[in-house]
Formats: structure tokens, sequence, C-alpha cells
């Protein structure tokens, strides 16, 4: 486990991204950030993402960071983010990510982030990243499947949309349209948007439409 200070970290993961490389590589020797920080900065991008998600979404009323720093100065198993929604719910969410299909836990940790939550009286969640695609569960749900986790046996018993709700953006990009967040891939759709004129002949833009399910 990396030694390296929270803070030093998060100023490398906020100043990195608009360097070259041989600058960012200047400034991990300077902040002394090793092999093991650069997992936990994964991790933090992966937080990053899923906070836009939720931003853009609009069914979270208040949302709040749980500072590491702090957890790891009083030894806490905390969660990353106390989150409530717009209908009133009060979640402490875990966010784990894996490049593969399937990701594990064990027993213990999901236990610790339990507790965690239950003494802020807040509903203990993980939000899982596999393979690029997002899913919600409970701690509950994690313990009953054995605290392993797979898109082929879980995505579509995922509570993201069910909690979070829904929202679809569709852009004209070139040949298609691309959605972004918020439906799964049984919805994914490929068909092209045509330009559009006028009948004086003028180019009328493609509209970006949007819809939100309540």
């Amino acid at each position: 486990m990396s030694n390296t200070p929270i803070q030093a970290l998060h100023n490398y993961h906020q100043t990195a991204k608009s360097l070259n490389l041989a600058k960012r590589i200047e400034l991990k020797e300077l902040l002394g950030i090793t092999e093991d920080d650069e997992k936990r900065l994964v991790g933090l991008d992966n937080e990053d993402e899923f906070i836009v998600i939720l931003y853009a979404l609009e069914w979270v009323k208040s949302f709040s960071g749980i500072e590491e720093g702090i957890a790891q100065v009083t030894k806490t198993k905390t969660t990353d983010f106390f989150v409530e929604t717009v209908q009133g719910r009060k979640l402490s969410i875990e966010v784990k990510s894996s490049k593969d299909h399937e990701i594990s836990f064990t027993r213990n940790l999901v236990e610790e982030k339990e507790e965690f939550s239950r003494q802020h009286s807040h509903e203990c969640f993980f939000a899982i990243k596999l393979a690029g695609l997002w899913m919600l569960f409970s701690s509950e749900y994690i313990l009953k499947r054995g605290c392993k986790i797979s898109l082929e046996n879980d995505y579509f018993k995922s509570e993201m949309n069910e909690i979070f709700g829904e929202r679809l953006f569709l852009f004209h990009v070139c040949r298609g349209l691309r959605e972004l967040v918020g439906a799964k891939p049984l919805h994914l759709l490929t068909q092209t948007v045509p330009s559009l004129k006028s009948p004086t002949g003028a180019f009328i833009a493609s509209q970006t439409l949007i819809s939100r399910r309540k």
C-alpha cells in the first residue's frame, strides 16, 4: 500500500491532466508518485466519471465526498460518497472498477462499508464499473452473490436506473447517434439521423434529443 499523502495524489491528479508526458513524469518524480499511486489515480478518475453521471441524470438532491485523508488518519473504513436522491433516499456509495467483466470483494470489506453506512444512517451501495459499463448494487445484494459481480450474471439486476432515473442524450455524430449514459444495451440506438432541409432548401441542423424517464 502506498504511503504517498492523499493531498499530493490529488494535486498530481488535477495538475497532470494539462501536462505533456515529459512534464507529467517530472511532476511524478517531484511528488513521489509510485506505481501503487497510479492504480489509485484510476480510481479517482472513475469517481470523477461517476460524479458526472449523477449530475447529468439530475436525480440527486445533495452530494458530498468523504475525505480520504481523514479516513487514513483515523483508520476509518469509509465509503466514497454520501448521496441524497430527489426521492429522499440517503445512500452511502463505494466506487469500484475493473477492466474485466467481473470483480470480487472480500466479505470483510463489504461488511466494513455497511457498518460505516449504518453509523451515518445511509443505505450502503456499490457503484461498479466493469469493462466500461456502470452498475449499482446494494451491499446486501453483493453479499448474497458471494461478493462476486459479473456483467453476464448481474448487469440487468443493477439498480442504477431504478434509483437515479434514466436520462438519454442523443447527438448527431457523423452517421449515427451515440448514447452516453442511462440506458441498457437493449436500448442502444443505431439508426442514422438524416440531414434536414426546409421547403426553401435551407439546411436545418439535426437537433440534440433528450428524454428523461420518471
